[in-house]
C-alpha cells in the first residue's frame, strides 16, 4: 500500500496541467491563444489541457461544453482535452476556481485578453492590474502564468 500512494504521487509531479480561458465565440486572437497553450501542452511530458470559457451570468447568454469542443475543434482541429463551462459573475474568480479543481499548473492568457470589467474600469479610472498579474497574486496555491503572444 505505501508503495503505491508513492507511485501515484510521482505519477501526479509528472502530470502538467495547462488551463486556457477562452471568449466565446472564438476569435481569431483566441485561436492564437489555444494554438499557443497547445504547443505549451506538448512541450511537457504527459501534459493535460484544459479549456475553460466562463459564461458571464450578467452577461445574458451561455453555452455548453458540447458547443465549446465543437468550435474550438473547428478552428484549430481536434484535440485531447477537456472542456469545462463555468457559470459566475467575475471572470477572475472563476479561472482562479477552475485552476484549483484542476490542479493547474499553468493558466494560459492572450497578451491582448482583457475583461470586460478591466476595461470599463480602465475608461473611468486608468490602467488597472492586468489579469495575469491578478491571477498570479491570488492563486493560491501559487501557479504559473504564461501571456502568448496574438
Amino acid at each position: 500500500m505505501v508503495g503505491e500512494d508513492t507511485i501515484d504521487s510521482e505519477q501526479r509531479r509528472e502530470a502538467w496541467t495547462v488551463l486556457v480561458p477562452v471568449r466565446y465565440p472564438l476569435r481569431e486572437e483566441g485561436i492564437q491563444t489555444l494554438r499557443g497553450a497547445v504547443n505549451l501542452a506538448e512541450s511537457h511530458p504527459e501534459a493535460s489541457l484544459v479549456i475553460l470559457h466562463v459564461n458571464l451570468r450578467h452577461a445574458g447568454h451561455s453555452i455548453t461544453s458540447t458547443d465549446l469542443q465543437a468550435t474550438v475543434e473547428a478552428a484549430v482541429g481536434p484535440l485531447t482535452a477537456t472542456y469545462v463551462v463555468r457559470e459566475g459573475y467575475l471572470l477572475e474568480d472563476e479561472i482562479l476556481a477552475e485552476a484549483y479543481d484542476q490542479k493547474a499548473d499553468c493558466i494560459a492568457l492572450g497578451t491582448n485578453h482583457v475583461p470586460r470589467r478591466e476595461w470599463l474600469v480602465r475608461r473611468l479610472l486608468g490602467p488597472p492590474l492586468a489579469l495575469g498579474t491578478h491571477l498570479q497574486r491570488h492563486a493560491n496555491p501559487p501557479i504559473e502564468v504564461v501571456e502568448i503572444d496574438q
